[in-house]
């Protein structure tokens, strides 16, 4: 950081007068009796509260939520942002969701505040981004917030300069002083005071954080042999080890997952190691995905009452959860439950499927094949107030069978949380048959009662990515355990999302509800939604929805890939809202677009034997190794692009008059880098089919590395040619 950042911070930990504002604070952070300026200042923004806060008007339920702030704040519309430089003010940038719990947290203590919003009101044109409406923002935001403090996470608090340039910010900053952090007031008093007064300190600032974000973006050299020239030999072999060991060595063996401090599912890095056991019939990397599973299907993080996934633990053990739920993370678990099942069937695995897309139905569906973004973690003013429980009210709906069941799930009179409520967690003896229908029976009992207190709030957004991996969720599942209504409902929710998210030559970003603004989808709309066009012509056959999937994705190029570097950007080529363009990279919250992108380039280019498609693939593969050899934990979707490419991807046709019902039989399996298509009829149209059908026998061809095995005639002779 800047010397003179540094000076001034070293200076807000003893009493002083702000340069600006004219506002005094003590080292703890609490404001003193405000000067005659600043009390005129007060009262003129109170004045002009009748016509303040331009987020009266916005739709996100998160910006509702800060509509009646005393802080002026706007939505990211090209009117603040004229306005920062027509004022030359610094801009404070602050991103949330509506379900966030820290974020209501912040408003209470500071937005709400009638002192703190008239100094921001003064000082800084104050914008509020919600980060599920606007992720091009939130991820080139985060990551410099990465860069300025070592961590990110929501609320994030960015001061920028009038041109959008990042120079200083954090997360949730308190009310007070604390420890090492600073107040908020502090905060704020610290931006501009060196945005004011020390504005060429701030532009260099701005101007090294950006060359660090762009530094940890690729080069333009591509500078990697072809992974095709390296399949066999000692250097894939190095890489693929290297790729292991690097997630390996964060896994948390005691409790499942990874890391030592609060956990988040991590998905990606999960299912990097379910693809590497059966890609290398390893399956002692597997069992750290069933352990993890294991681990947190008792409780917490999973809710055992309802169904359904909150977003993170804690804590290590997975007990204490951040009790929101939103709608993609329990789209990626019930997908890795069905690989999972796929893999190794469980009635656990199996059970928990149905009990989260039950959860999903009951509580995000929109009831015409869409779905809502989340559910909150407080309700009634009170995190977690929904899910938890007295030993009391247990006892009042349990009667007898309390006593066991609080034994089971470790329930206590103090309670196991905060003021005598307790988590459900499961500590012993789960696994016994007569525990399971026991506390089956416990669990509806509790939910009848859950159900008449007051629901979370619900964020009624309809997204196009998080909506397109529900879709595959269902086909997953369906694929997993056969239930036919999975398919019904992956079929609504498709057609859901071409008509109401498909606009002309364009998709967008969020379905339109009121005077909710139009906004153009991202690379993870294109990339997840493809995908799911993709994976969705394995439920009926239905070759039009791969058609769909190359229009897409011909449009997806045209708008999104950087030929430079054969890599994605996160916004349309043609956004010139941030500072520089943004290449999608490593995994968050959700898997790496850029990855999803280049698996469905390779996919689309085996359906199509589209040699072009192919080369794309390929040097995007290329361009990144390097990058992900070093950093496999957090770009585990590119990690599990290499394995597939290393091992060699699977093409596998099925035709003859029972090919529809073999394919259902086959996708029973774990079989990741497999291409499957089926045909009844001729198809000479599609390379895979071609010459391939007989009317009289059902046929199976499978090819591996561009070489071809002799057909074999029943599933059991393919399962053991598969290896």
């Amino acid at each position: 950081m800047n010397k003179i950042f540094l000076f001034y911070l070293r200076k807000s930990n003893v009493q002083h007068q702000a340069a600006v504002g004219g506002k005094s604070i003590t080292a703890s952070g609490r404001r003193r009796r405000p000067s005659i300026s600043f009390l005129l200042i007060l009262l003129k923004n109170q004045l002009r509260r009748l016509h303040m806060n331009h987020l009266q008007k916005e739709v996100s339920p998160y910006l509702q939520q800060h509509a009646d702030n005393p802080v002026d704040w706007h939505p990211w519309r090209e009117a603040a942002l004229e306005k920062a430089i027509r004022e030359d003010k610094p801009i404070l940038l602050s991103i949330g969701y509506s379900t966030c719990h820290w974020c209501h947290v912040m408003e209470r203590e500071s937005f709400q505040d009638t002192e703190v919003a008239a100094y921001m009101n003064e000082h800084f044109v104050n914008i509020k981004v919600d980060r599920e409406e606007r992720p091009d923002l939130d991820q080139f935001y985060m990551d410099a917030c990465q860069v300025i403090s070592g961590q990110a996470g929501w609320p994030l608090n960015l001061f920028l300069t009038p041109d959008r340039k990042p120079f200083y910010g954090g997360t949730y900053f308190p009310p007070e002083k604390s420890g090492r952090s600073l107040s908020w007031f502090q905060t704020l008093q610290y931006a501009a005071y060196n945005f004011y007064e020390q504005r060429k300190a701030v532009e260099q600032e701005a101007s090294r954080i950006l060359r660090r974000m762009q530094g940890q973006d690729f080069s333009e050299k591509t500078a990697f042999s072809n992974l095709s020239t390296k399949k066999t030999s000692k250097e894939a072999q190095a890489l693929l080890e290297q790729l292991l060991q690097q997630v390996r060595q964060k896994q948390d063996t005691e409790f499942g997952g990874f890391g030592q401090g609060q956990k988040y599912p991590n998905t990606m890095a999960l299912e990097f190691l379910l693809t590497y056991a059966r890609q290398f019939n390893q399956a002692n990397v597997a069992d750290h995905v069933q352990f993890t599973l294991d681990q947190m299907l008792r409780g917490g993080i999973y809710d055992v009452v309802e169904g359904g996934w909150c977003r993170y633990s804690v804590d290590r053990q997975w007990k204490i959860p951040h009790f929101e739920k939103m709608l993609y993370d329990n789209a990626l678990m019930v997908s890795l439950m069905a690989a999972l099942y796929q893999y190794e069937p469980r009635e656990a695995y199996k059970g928990a499927i149905e009990k989260t897309l039950q959860f999903v139905d009951e509580k995000l569906s929109n009831g015409q094949g869409g779905f809502f973004s989340a559910l909150d973690a407080d309700s009634e003013g009170k995190e977690g107030a929904y899910y938890t429980w007295t030993k009391k009210e247990i006892e009042e709906v349990l009667g007898p069978d309390a006593a066991s069941f609080n034994t089971l799930m470790d329930i206590r009179l103090e309670g196991n949380w905060e003021d005598g409520r307790n988590i459900l967690q499961l500590v012993s003896g789960g696994k016994k048959a007569e525990n399971v229908s026991f506390l089956e029976s416990a669990y509806e009992r509790l939910l009848n009662a859950r159900k008449t207190r007051k629901q979370p709030h619900r964020d009624e957004k309809i997204l196009l990515s998080w909506n397109a991996l529900q879709a595959m969720a269902y086909m997953d599942a369906y694929a997993a355990v056969g239930t036919e209504g999975y398919k019904k409902k992956a079929l609504e929710a498709l057609a859901f999302l071409r008509e109401h998210l498909q606009k002309g030559s364009e998709l967008m970003h969020a379905a339109v509800q009121a005077q909710h603004r139009e906004t153009t989808a991202f690379l993870s709309d294109y990339a997840f939604y493809i995908e799911a066009l993709i994976k969705g012509y394995t439920l009926d056959w239905d070759t039009s929805l791969l058609e769909s999937a190359r229009h897409w994705m011909a449009i997806a190029v045209e708008k999104f890939y950087d030929e430079k570097t054969g890599l994605f950007f996160f916004s349309e080529k043609r956004n010139l809202e941030l500072p520089f363009l943004y290449r999608d990279k490593g995994d968050a919250e959700l898997p790496s677009a850029g990855a999803v992108m280049v698996a469905n380039l390779k996919r689309l280019a085996i359906f199509f034997e589209d040699r072009k498609l192919d080369r794309m693939a390929s040097r995007a593969l290329e361009q990144i190794e390097a990058e992900v050899a070093k950093k496999a934990y957090p770009m585990a979707s590119w990690a599990s692009l290499l394995v597939n490419e290393i091992k060699g991807w699977k093409e596998l046709a099925i035709t003859g008059p029972e090919a529809f019902a073999a394919a259902k039989e086959v996708q029973r399996w774990y079989l990741p880098g497999m291409i499957l298509m089926a045909g009844q009829q001729p198809a000479e149209e599609w390379p895979l089919l071609k010459h391939r059908f007989s009317k009289h026998q059902t046929r199976f061809f499978l090819c591996e590395n561009y070489s071809c095995k002799a057909p074999v005639f029943s599933v059991e002779e393919l399962k053991s040619k598969i290896t």
